[in-house]
């Protein structure tokens, strides 16, 4: 029993911390994709209402996904969002290749919010 308990040990030493900052930044990312996911605020047998935040540059590619998905039968709109309302989107990254290594970096620290001018 002892062997096995040092080979648990071991592994334990060398696999808890990794363990740790995975845990750490999988949490983060959930309550990002909490916080980014689409929201349905209203809904029938045949009907529903979906808000949420798309990035500009994702906009066209997300409406036409969501036309193929649903064929056809759906109704997208773009909303106008207030200065207050900016205040609470998700940031989102759109970094060069060479630096989306360092993107792990500051998903740990976390994001900025929105300045308030």
């Amino acid at each position: 029993m002892s062997a096995l308990n040092e080979e648990l040990a071991e592994l334990s030493g060398r696999w808890y911390p990794k363990l740790g900052v995975l845990k750490d930044v999988l949490e983060d990312r959930n309550e990002r994709a909490q916080c980014i996911s689409p929201k349905v605020s209203a809904q029938t047998d045949y009907t529903f209402v979906m808000i949420g935040w798309v990035p500009k540059k994702q906009l066209a590619n997300t409406k036409n996904s969501l036309k193929k998905a649903f064929e056809g039968r759906v109704i997208v709109n773009d909303l106008d969002v207030s200065r207050e309302e900016s205040y609470n989107a998700p940031t989102c990254y759109d970094n060069p290749r060479i630096v989306k290594p360092f993107e792990t970096l500051s998903n740990l620290v976390g994001t900025p919010l929105a300045r308030r001018d």
